[in-house]
């Protein structure tokens, strides 16, 4: 498995990285098992190799060992487990090494890019060969040799390795090991490469039955193992199934296509998902225009699966006298295009048209599936422009958005209704209101809403407290002591620094205060040893 990356070593590379890029780069079930594992404590041993390798061990259903290793700029991983790299062992290890970053030792790049490649080029036809004969994997050894059968024994190969693959599927006992099932189903699938162009009818139908028994295996409760939190993954079967098509000339590509997303689409979980996203790795450049036509015809059909998608990939093919017509069927799709569509109505004066459109998506009520304060943000900015009112949509907006700066904006743009607007958001949500008054420096009134409001989660309360203590002392002093008093009934660590962290801003407000509780508790909680140990240092 690879995912793209800079040139820079392994530890800045996660320095880099975050959460939401890390979730992109797996399907869901992977990621979240993945962070599970992470939140168990199951990553042993992860140390720094080189300057762009790390490796590491995970405790699953027994100790896996992965590496994570940058080449040309791309991040490529491997893993002992049966899946092999795109795993959730391997999602937990990257999430570790996220997380404690500065603990990665920074070795310095011992050995470039730019040497390797003179090794390479200094060595002989003959060296050359006996480095693949020793280093290529066995997956590439057995395509090479397929392709070079005749015909009669690689339809003998074809429907002996089908067999297998089909007897996997009626085989119940192999659901119940999602791990190994995707080993083999993947192991089985790679021994048809090199052939499979010679039967590529044969092969598509194969693939679509595989799908369909997993989809109803999943259904059926099957492929998931409630005891080692092991589901099935699919990605690399996916990366298998990329790689046919990506090979198959483009008419017969684009009729495959059309079935496989009719299968994946009518599946109840989302294995295959990875699919939309990837277009890259099945199409290439030269076919754009073949695919466009595709994509067209699928909308004069009314077939808009995965439409974003395809608009998305297509790009510059789709001509500027196309794109109004393209973007009238799928605009309901995401705000991207959504607002893309409106801004061409702009420009063409048609400001009218884009507020309908807008007023007509907002009121269906498209819940999560579009970034409605982005719309309203839209549809607001455009009457403003045009000179029409626009009051009752703001307080539609804020009604629906506990938004700082959808409020700051719709102020910036009716400022003599601040009041009636910042009394909508403070009605609406207490916690989001005190960030907006913090946020403009009006500490007295957010002082006053912190003091009167039964609503403001604790976090808001304490974040309060520790930014504004200079500027209410005696307010921040009874907080924090009775933050103390709340915590004392109880033991244990956790809320022994609750205690702690409270007298490091009664210290900070009043040293004399802070030495007398420290004192106080001394006596009187002498029992509590790890109570005593953190007032060490006061």
């Amino acid at each position: 498995m690879s995912h793209k990356s800079s040139q820079n070593g392994i530890k800045l590379y996660f320095q880099q990285l975050n959460n939401e890029k890390l979730k992109a780069l797996f399907s869901l079930p992977t990621y979240f098992k993945g962070s599970s594992y992470y939140q168990e404590g199951r990553i042993e041993n992860i140390e720094t190799m080189c300057f762009n390798k790390l490796e590491a061990e995970v405790v699953g259903r027994t100790k896996y060992s992965l590496s994570l290793s940058l080449e040309n700029g791309v991040l490529m991983t491997s893993c002992s487990c049966p899946i092999g790299g795109n795993c959730k062992h391997v999602v937990a290890a990257m999430i570790y090494a996220m997380e404690h970053v500065e603990e990665l030792e920074e070795l310095k790049e011992e050995f470039s890019q730019d040497k390797f490649q003179d090794y390479l080029a200094s060595l002989s036809k003959n060296e050359l060969r006996e480095l693949v004969l020793k280093f290529a994997p066995q997956s590439f050894k057995t395509e090479i040799k397929n392709s070079y059968l005749e015909i009669d024994q690689a339809k003998k190969l074809f429907e002996k390795t089908a067999q297998k693959l089909k007897n996997l599927l009626i085989e119940v006992e192999s659901y119940y090991e999602p791990s190994d099932f995707e080993g083999q189903l993947t192991g089985f699938f790679e021994k048809l490469k090199g052939i499979w162009y010679k039967f590529p009818t044969e092969t598509g139908d194969l693939i679509i039955e595989i799908i369909e028994k997993i989809g109803d295996a999943l259904d059926e409760g099957m492929l998931y193992d409630h005891y080692y939190d092991d589901i099935y993954d699919g990605r690399e079967f996916l990366t298998l199934i990329q790689e046919y098509i990506s090979g198959l000339p483009i008419q017969n590509k684009i009729k495959f296509i059309s079935r496989f997303e009719d299968a994946i689409s009518s599946m109840t979980y989302e294995i295959f998902a990875d699919f939309w996203y990837e277009k890259e790795k099945i199409f290439h450049e030269s076919e754009k225009p073949d695919l466009k036509i595709y994509f067209l015809d699928k909308l004069r059909d009314g077939n808009l699966r995965d439409a974003a998608g395809y608009y998305q990939f297509l790009g510059e093919m789709i001509l500027p006298s196309e794109k109004e017509m393209v973007l009238e069927n799928i605009y309901h799709l995401n705000s991207e295009l959504c607002l893309e569509l409106t801004e061409i109505y702009e420009r063409q004066g048609k400001q009218e048209k884009a507020i309908n459109l807008l007023e007509g998506l907002l009121e269906a009520n498209p819940g999560f599936s579009l970034d409605t304060e982005i719309l309203f943000k839209k549809l607001i900015q455009i009457k403003k422009e045009i000179e029409e009112p626009f009051e009752k949509d703001a307080f539609k907006a804020l009604d629906k958005h506990s938004s700082i700066s959808l409020l700051e904006m719709i102020v910036s743009y009716l400022p003599a209704k601040k009041e009636a607007f910042e009394n909508s958001l403070k009605s609406k949500d207490n916690n989001r209101f005190l960030e907006y008054l913090v946020k403009h420096q009006r500490i007295a009134e957010a002082l006053q809403l912190v003091l009167a409001s039964k609503t403001l989660m604790e976090s808001s309360i304490y974040n309060f407290y520790i930014h504004h203590f200079k500027s209410c002392r005696e307010e921040a002093m009874a907080y924090f002591i009775n933050r103390i008093n709340k915590e004392l009934p109880y033991t244990g660590d956790k809320h022994y620094e609750i205690i702690r962290d409270s007298l490091v801003y009664i210290k900070k407000i009043d040293r004399n205060k802070a030495a007398t509780l420290v004192e106080m508790l001394r006596r009187e909680y002498n029992r509590r040893r790890n109570l005593i140990a953190l007032l060490s240092n006061f």
